[in-house]
């Protein structure tokens, strides 16, 4: 689906068209044009343009515009697309330090100046509180680009029907906005993502969305709440968890814990000690019984009857560790664990 930009427009906005490009601008009521947008005369619905509008809708600003993450990265993925779409707007990148990262401000803004080449405006401010992560804001005032946005973001919502692959990237957006991978302590599974949005308009959007995927949820107050190893399937095939870094290594850690093989403790335990009958690291042992790193830990030393705790396991040594001490350790099953292997086989 394709839309030409000069039919969007409204009737009392001013248009020239040049090549593959269109030059857009209107008169307020005091008969003066805010400073002209150039954008492509055409733009196509993507996976990539609804990413932006999901993740705007998302963790946008609505009278200004504004992307705001404390993924950097993640802002330059869609600080490109806008540049495909809008060739000519100038953004500014704002910086808010928290007061615990006082000591490395000058390296967050080294770091971001060099992603951001383009963006010549890069403010600081601090933070009145202290955060886990430095954010990053990218803004644009203009009076005529939010309003030119907003027509975009209604228009493909509106027009696109929702099985459509930019819904897959409007899904993947919000997400990365205002999703949360919930994980299941005990057992490192995902036990939900939910998705927060107050906005009616925008949850309409996504549970249309979902249900053209087939994707079950629920809805409880500011939330949507999506359940279940087929939602997690069908969200994995479609790729639509991946954009924000973090929330991707937080759903492949919860998704396998659930793909994996499940066994009984006393089948898993058995497999441990088999296995550690020559010493090993936690790692290569979770490769080995394709289990993932906490279960392994869970049951050698975190339990409350954990396999160290009842003496089957000990440590016979260490190697560097490159995620601290005890991914170094190298774990070797005790006369007492063989012994104990023995009689549950």
């Amino acid at each position: 689906m394709n839309l030409f930009i000069k039919n969007l427009l409204p009737i009392n906005w001013k248009y020239l068209e040049n090549d593959d490009k269109i030059r857009v601008w209107y008169l307020n009521f005091m008969g003066k044009s805010p400073k002209p947008v150039v954008l492509n005369r055409k733009i196509e619905a993507s996976r990539e343009l609804g990413s932006l509008f999901g993740f705007w809708a998302g963790d946008g600003g609505k009278t200004v515009f504004t992307l705001v993450n404390t993924n950097p990265e993640l802002l330059k993925k869609f600080y490109r697309i806008m540049q495909t779409i809008f060739g000519g707007i100038n953004f500014t990148l704002r910086l808010r330090i928290p007061p615990n990262f006082k000591t490395k401000q000058k390296n967050i803004v080294s770091r971001a100046q060099k992603l951001f080449l383009e963006i010549k405006d890069i403010k600081m401010s601090m933070c009145s509180r202290e955060k886990n992560f430095p954010i990053y804001i990218l803004y644009n005032g203009s009076t005529i680009f939010i309003k030119l946005f907003k027509l975009l973001y209604e228009y493909f919502c509106e027009n696109v029907k929702k099985d459509h692959p930019f819904w897959d990237g409007y899904i993947a957006g919000i997400i990365a906005a205002e999703g949360h991978m919930d994980l299941r302590k005990n057992y490192g599974t995902l036990s939900r993502i939910s998705i927060a949005q107050t906005v009616e308009a925008t949850k309409k959007y996504i549970c249309e969305a979902l249900d053209a995927r087939e994707i079950t949820y629920s809805e409880k107050k500011a939330y949507i709440n999506i359940f279940g190893k087929r939602n997690y399937e069908l969200i994995f095939q479609r790729d639509i968890f991946s954009l924000h870094s973090v929330k991707k290594k937080q759903f492949i850690q919860g998704y396998e814990a659930i793909t994996q093989d499940q066994y009984s403790t006393n089948e898993i335990e058995g497999m441990i000690l088999e296995k550690l009958k020559t010493p090993k690291r936690v790692s290569v042992l979770a490769k080995e019984t394709d289990r993932c790193r906490q279960t392994i830990r869970e049951h050698i030393l975190l339990k409350s009857k954990s396999l160290f705790m009842r003496g089957l396991l000990k440590v016979s040594g260490r190697e560097r560790g490159t995620r601290g001490s005890f991914y170094g350790d190298l774990w070797v099953t005790t006369e007492k664990g063989l012994e104990y292997l023995t009689n549950i086989k």
